[in-house]
């Protein structure tokens, strides 16, 4: 699994925070590779309509192939709320049988005992996508678009309205995806136990 350093995850007043040089968020230690044009033909391939203009960078499995995408905050002046999109088959097929098992309820079911890092968690996404957002697009928005702007600052993980009592989950692939990119998740000891192994074993992407 991956590791991140994460400090200071807190939403400021500012429409876009600093970046580092990875374009993630002051805090997050994450180090994305570039998006390639056979990546983009790959995905492609899986999931029939796919815009490659949206993909900021991937994280890839030990085999060299798109694992986790991390994903511009806008697509064509639209709120895109999924910073993290799962490209791997097996973690998605994984996450599939999850939520055919009542996965998401039973995610849902420990987080009230965790209800503080699941709420930090939220904000960090919500960090993470003003980031991506950047400051000149964030400028704009906050000029002639503020809805836009609220959109992509109030949601949490893939948009995911939050508060301190709310423990809705969404969907485990977006759950998986960040946890992966992150390095962190609120039940990470859960998503440990249930996934195994966060490799395929027969390279299915070949």
């Amino acid at each position: 699994m991956r590791e991140a350093v994460i400090k200071n995850a807190n939403l400021r007043n500012d429409p876009a925070p600093r970046c580092n040089r990875s374009g993630t968020a002051l805090g997050v230690l994450v180090d994305w590779e570039r998006f390639t044009p056979p990546d983009a033909k790959l995905i492609a391939s899986r999931t029939g309509k796919f815009e490659p203009s949206i993909v900021r960078g991937v994280i890839r499995c030990s085999r060299g192939f798109p694992q986790v995408l991390l994903c511009d905050a806008l697509i064509h002046m639209r709120p895109f709320p999924t910073s993290f999109w799962l490209a791997c088959p097996y973690l998605t097929r994984m996450a599939g049988r999850l939520e055919s098992r009542s996965g998401v309820s039973e995610m849902e079911g420990l987080l009230p005992d965790r209800g503080g890092a699941w709420l930090n968690y939220h904000m960090l996404h919500s960090l993470l996508r003003l980031c991506l957002l950047g400051r000149k697009r964030a400028g704009y928005l906050k000029r002639y678009r503020p809805g836009i702007l609220r959109t992509l600052a109030n949601g949490g993980a893939g948009g995911i309205s939050y508060t301190a009592d709310s423990f809705f989950v969404k969907c485990l692939h977006l759950q998986i995806a960040s946890y992966i990119a992150l390095g962190y998740h609120p039940v990470s000891d859960w998503l440990d136990e249930k996934i195994g192994r966060f490799e395929c074993g027969e390279n299915e992407c070949e």
